[in-house]
């Protein structure tokens, strides 16, 4: 399962995406200025998307859960405590304000809170490199290409939890052939939300896909 992922990481249309999105660094950075001027960004957190940690790691095991913004931080809330409870610290990263603040007032204690990185891998290198996670969860439908590579380089098993995909979403990935198959190649484990949703992410090239019927 480790060699197919390294090999997925490493074929060439993640690599072509890891050097496009590499050269993206000044675009991302005028992108969060306008998200700063529209609120939709902090200010005084930048680094953290840019993969600057504004706190050190944790000694011990360090498990990283990825959620897009507050229905997805609720949904897991559950999760971390359970975590947490069973001597893990949580890495909860989100992309908005509102699920940051959730996260504040929220998150137990061994759980804390960083903004995600872009998707570049300059910044997804620095972001891993300090917190080297002993295990990545992705929430539903957040699907990072760079992230993923990088995860399957450095050996970090990588699951998606309660995943959906919509039919038109599945559609889109499959036209996009190799590319996607690589992506979904770095994925060591898809715990779907339904058999439907199972059915695309097998199709998509995820080796261990889990729904409830099975």
């Amino acid at each position: 399962m480790a060699d197919a992922r390294a090999a997925a990481a490493a074929s060439f249309p993640l690599r072509a995406y890891g050097a496009v999105a590499g050269l993206a660094l000044p675009v991302l950075k005028l992108l969060h200025a306008s998200r700063v001027r529209a609120g939709k960004e902090d200010p005084a957190r930048r680094g953290e998307r840019f993969g600057v940690a504004s706190r050190p790691r944790p000694q011990g095991r360090l498990v990283w859960l990825h959620a897009a913004s507050v229905g997805e931080t609720n949904s897991v809330l559950p999760l971390i405590e359970r975590l947490t409870g069973e001597g893990a610290s949580v890495l909860l990263t989100t992309v908005t304000r509102t699920s940051a603040e959730i996260a504040a007032q929220r998150l137990p204690q061994g759980a804390f809170h960083q903004y995600a990185p872009f998707d570049a891998p300059q910044l997804v290198r620095r972001f891993l490199a300090h917190w080297q996670p002993d295990l990545a969860l992705v929430v539903e439908s957040e699907i990072w290409p760079g992230t993923f590579a990088r995860l399957a380089r450095m050996g970090i098993p990588l699951a998606i939890i309660n995943g959906r995909m919509s039919a038109r979403s599945g559609a889109k990935w499959e036209k996009s052939g190799a590319f996607g198959r690589a992506v979904f190649g770095c994925v060591s484990l898809c715990l779907a939300q339904s058999e439907a949703d199972a059915a695309r992410y097998r199709k998509l090239g995820v080796a261990d896909v889990r729904s409830p019927a099975t």
